[in-house]
């Protein structure tokens, strides 16, 4: 079918997948460049289909240019000299390093490019006096973006080129718009120089970094400059809950200056929520949307758009504080609106938004208890979760309505309770009475009495328990002769546990035929007696995990629960020693090992050699003799793999990866991605 559309309307869809987006070419303050993950889709695959795509597509690809590489830039230049006709074609060029005499040819044989991009993290090895000295008078954009990401390294490269564009922004007369990182102005150099100064430049656009930039330097550019618009990349909720201004509004920090040309960004989540303009009340509780359609209809019609309005919001939740404001209700008013609307929507909707509560204040308890009442909606509740409930009053004001809302919820598949709050024995009877044969998922802390009667959870298969030091209980019973508590558990986890804690003990005594999964968490007891609970349990085990694991700890589990396949390990910040894996049986069922992340890889000042020198030991210990399973070995970073020929010349990655393949052992980072060497070190083939 596609040889049937014209050239127009092919154009149109093979843009879609060959355009670059704006806010990647244009990203100046990021941790990361967003060019730099490996891509598994390359857009130049579109022009091998046949000649006619080649032909709709050679502008499309050449629109946005992205050079990463010494050897792009290279195969590029090569391309422009046999056909100089596709430089016409480049309007927005992008550099992330200084390549040479090969930058300096593509700039020159690109002249129309209105978008010029370049980041400044140069090496001291980069040669960027050839693009120097043509830049200025090659090209003439209308923006200019001025990169800077993870690493500030001023050097003769660096100091060069700041120059050069700083020239470059007093000659670009047609130039309107310069957007750079923020971290730049804070050095008040020659770019600042050139921007207060240059008065053809309109807008100026801030991309965030790790922090605003501070109230003072915003206020002294909107004085200094000539610029009508100062364009953030950050809101004004998040600048004020930087921990500068806390206590105090933005405006007062700014000079009236700044409060007049600064443009705050706007948190993307918001754009999409209802608003009171959007879905005015009804007046009329009676009318009723799509009235000549039939109930069934209407029901079916306006349940899946509500569902689909509170699948949103539950994906919204999970933004970050800045991004909302700091306003927890935000997310929620759109269901309580979509309520008012009329009553059909009232009784569509209110089963909906009882499935998942959750309740961040002792007054919110209070009022989802009321409305139990007044509302035959307990049975629709699926989770009930309690956030942060007890920091605003103390938790025995609300244990009474706490205790009302439990009994009532027969159909309750999940319940996590909150940090301050927690159930004694008794309240946690009443639960397992209400919703025993339902709850799925339990998480709870559990208060501190003389004795704890643990009942029956006959559907659990998740449970996650804490005892803070002050609040273990001090001894554990079964109500069930048999110790058939939890017979459908699948996935254990342990937090917060003080030394000699009866709680191990009493789950030895259990029955668990389908537990799975063990998770030790933060807070639990180097000392805490684990052996005769993985004497009960260890042989239905596959995964494993704590957080500061030990010598000890790792040897019990490797030789009492033999059917191992995961082991997840975090060793506070340490490298887990070849000891450790030492064994005296070997361990045939292990096949996967997701180790911490790697010091020397996140910070330049580490040690490198000393430190890999304690990987490649502990590689040596994960021979396959000891364990003939092994195939995979996780280091749960997104950043593990070089993505530019400078980071590869000193990443001790695809090395190492080299040296456990050669065992039989794959490393991929926390995407379960393996290195693929397709870039070289300086000097070598691409």
């Amino acid at each position: 079918m596609a040889d049937k559309l014209a050239n127009e309307t092919l154009a149109a869809i093979l843009a879609y997948h060959l355009a670059v987006p704006d806010a990647e070419f244009a990203c100046s303050g990021a941790r990361k460049s967003p060019f730099a993950s490996n891509t598994r889709f390359s857009a130049s695959h579109l022009l091998l289909v046949n000649k006619r795509w080649l032909c709709v597509a050679t502008p499309l690809l050449y629109e946005t240019v992205v050079i990463r590489t010494n050897a792009q830039a290279r195969v590029l230049a090569a391309a422009l000299k046999r056909d100089p006709g596709l430089s016409r074609f480049i309007r927005k060029l992008r550099f992330e390093g200084g390549y040479c005499n090969f930058a300096a040819k593509i700039v020159q044989a690109a002249p129309n490019v209105t978008d010029f991009a370049i980041a400044l993290d140069f090496w001291p090895e980069d040669n960027v006096v050839p693009l120097c000295d043509v830049l200025s008078k090659s090209i003439k954009p209308q923006r200019l973006i001025i990169a800077c990401f993870d690493f500030y390294k001023p050097n003769k490269n660096h100091s060069a080129m700041e120059m050069v564009l700083a020239q470059c922004i007093q000659d670009w007369t047609c130039m309107h718009t310069v957007a750079l990182a923020g971290k730049i102005l804070e050095r008040q150099g020659v770019l600042w120089d050139a921007l207060t100064t240059a008065l053809h430049v309109q807008t100026i656009e801030l991309s965030p970094t790790d922090y605003p930039v501070r109230a003072k330097i915003l206020s002294a550019l909107a004085e200094q400059s000539s610029a009508k618009t100062i364009r953030v990349g950050w809101s004004k909720a998040s600048y004020r809950h930087t921990g500068l201004y806390m206590f105090r509004s933005v405006e007062d920090d700014l000079s009236h200056e700044a409060n007049a040309k600064v443009q705050w960004a706007q948190p993307p989540q918001l754009t999409a929520l209802p608003s009171s303009e959007d879905i005015p009340p009804s007046r009329d509780a009676s009318w009723t949307p799509m009235r000549t359609a039939s109930a069934a209809l209407r029901s079916t019609i306006w349940t899946k758009i509500f569902l689909h309005l509170l699948e949103f919001q539950r994906m919204a939740e999970k933004v970050s504080w800045e991004e909302r404001g700091y306003n927890a209700d935000l997310f929620r008013d759109s269901q309580v609106k979509c309520m008012l609307v009329c009553k059909e929507w009232m009784d569509t909707m209110l089963p909906l938004a009882s499935r998942d509560v959750t309740l961040r204040s002792a007054g919110a308890l209070v009022a989802f208890q009321r409305a139990l009442a007044k509302n035959s909606i307990a049975p629709h509740v699926r989770s009930l979760q309690l956030s942060s409930i007890g920091s605003d009053r103390p938790p025995e004001d609300v244990r009474p309505e706490l205790i009302d809302i439990i009994s009532q919820l027969h159909h309750l598949h999940g319940y996590r309770d909150g940090v301050f709050f927690g159930l004694d024995s008794s309240e946690l009877a009443i639960l397992a009475h209400t919703a025993g044969t339902s709850l799925a998922s339990l998480e709870v802390t559990l208060h501190k009495t003389p004795s704890y009667q643990f009942p029956a959870f006959p559907a659990l298969r998740k449970l996650r328990v804490s005892m803070p030091l002050a609040n273990s209980p001090g001894a554990f019973e079964t109500s069930s002769p048999d110790s058939d508590l939890l017979p459908a558990l699948e996935e254990l986890e342990l937090y917060s546990m003080a030394p000699g804690s009866p709680f191990i003990d009493f789950l030895a005594t259990l029955s668990l035929p389908l537990l799975r999964t063990f998770v030790i968490g933060r807070g639990v007891a180097d000392d805490l007696r684990l052996r005769p609970f993985y004497t009960a349990h260890g042989a239905s085990l596959t995964s494993w995990r704590r957080e500061y694991v030990t010598e000890k700890s790792l040897h019990d589990v490797l030789t009492l629960c033999p059917n191992i396949r995961i082991l997840r390990l975090s060793s506070g910040g340490k490298i887990p020693t070849p000891d450790m894996f030492a064994l005296e049986v070997p361990q045939t069922a292990l096949e996967e090992i997701w180790f911490p992340q790697i010091d020397c890889i996140k910070n330049n000042h580490y040690d490198k050699k000393a430190e890999m020198d304690q990987w490649y030991a502990l590689a040596d210990a994960l021979d396959k003799t000891t364990y003939p399973s092994l195939k995979m070995v996780v280091i749960p970073w997104f950043d593990l793999w070089p993505a530019t020929p400078h980071e590869l010349g000193r990443s001790p990655m695809p090395a190492f990866s080299k040296y456990l393949a050669d065992r039989g052992i794959q490393l991929v980072d926390c995407e379960k991605v393996a290195w693929k060497p397709r870039l070289r070190a300086r000097g070598g083939p691409l």
